[in-house]
């Protein structure tokens, strides 16, 4: 499930989450819009505030990858950039959670291109 979903099943509030995490209300937002991806420790706070495990993945991809300025650059340079840029911030640092991290993210990108 995804962040919000869980969050809000546990009748939790932003806030509440907040407070139990040490994050601000706002960075979970983000987060739970999918305008930001966590580092694995803001993973972990979040996971064990909530009790359960959580699916990245599918929280992330809420937010649909856009275009943009980069309207000539094609579906592949743009998930290669998206996934250099992940692994350049830390967010997925051992090297089995990179592989299963980048084979469901490319499974959920291609999900959206087919849309």
């Amino acid at each position: 499930m995804i962040l919000a979903e869980i969050r809000m099943r546990k009748f939790m509030t932003q806030t509440e989450l907040s407070e139990l995490t040490g994050l601000s209300q706002t960075q979970l937002s983000k987060i739970e819009s999918g305008y930001v991806f966590p580092f694995q420790s803001t993973r972990s706070k979040i996971e064990d505030a909530l009790g359960q495990q959580v699916d990245w993945i599918k929280t992330r991809m809420q937010k649909p990858f856009t275009m943009g300025s980069m309207d000539m650059e094609s579906a592949e340079d743009m998930i290669c950039r998206e996934i250099s840029n992940y692994i350049k911030m830390g967010q997925v640092i051992e090297r089995p959670e990179r592989c299963k991290f980048l084979h469901q993210f490319l499974k959920q990108f291609e999900k959206q291109l087919t849309k």
